[in-house]
């Protein structure tokens, strides 16, 4: 028998919960804005950059919140019908375990979970295996996150402007859209991809 893939095991989650994908198509309707408001920032790159920047910020916001909407709609499906364990289960809930009056671990509470850690762990369970720091995607969508948090959480003396480039956006768009792929993302379309 052949061994079941990450692909295989995501494109079965997803054909199991299509009505959770296809609200409103959440994720590829962030996803597609990105890419328009890509293109949308290459035409005014020569012209007018203070325009061209903000359609690069909105590119580059628009790209992680459809990862995030694809990572959580992953956790979330996980949560109702996965096999997991009460620490995996808390985990993909965003939410705690703790020892009840009555002796026994619940979940209950808060607890945030980055980007990173949903991604690294949906990896690890569906593949079996860990994201190496090392890996050239990881790397990539490192410095796209570097690039997004500089945009979403400015610092009085550390805003730069000048790293907020097309060429900027369209790194950390393909960045996104190459891990949204580990996740089987994109599999059947082409539309995922940025044009040059």
């Amino acid at each position: 028998m052949k061994p079941r893939t990450l692909r295989d095991a995501l494109l079965e989650i997803r054909q199991e919960n299509e009505e959770v994908f296809s609200e409103k198509y959440v994720v590829d309707h962030l996803f597609e804005d990105a890419k328009y408001f890509l293109e949308a920032a290459k035409e005014y790159e020569k012209t007018n950059v203070l325009i061209s920047r903000r359609y690069v910020r909105a590119t580059v916001i628009s790209a992680f919140a459809g990862l995030e909407a694809l990572v959580n709609t992953f956790c979330h499906i996980m949560s109702e019908h996965g096999d997991l364990e009460l620490h995996e289960r808390a985990f993909v809930q965003e939410q705690r375990i703790e020892l009840s009056d009555a002796g026994y671990f619940e979940i209950r509470g808060q607890r945030f979970s980055s980007l990173d850690e949903k991604i690294k762990f949906l990896y690890w369970h569906f593949q079996g295996l860990s994201i190496s720091p090392q890996d050239s995607i990881w790397k990539a969508f490192v410095n796209a996150k570097r690039l997004r948090n500089n945009i979403v959480h400015p610092r009085p003396g550390k805003i730069s402007y000048s790293a907020q480039t097309v060429t900027a956006a369209r790194v950390c768009l393909i960045a996104v859209f190459r891990v949204a792929k580990l996740f089987g993302w994109g599999e059947n379309t082409s539309r995922t991809r940025p044009e040059n």
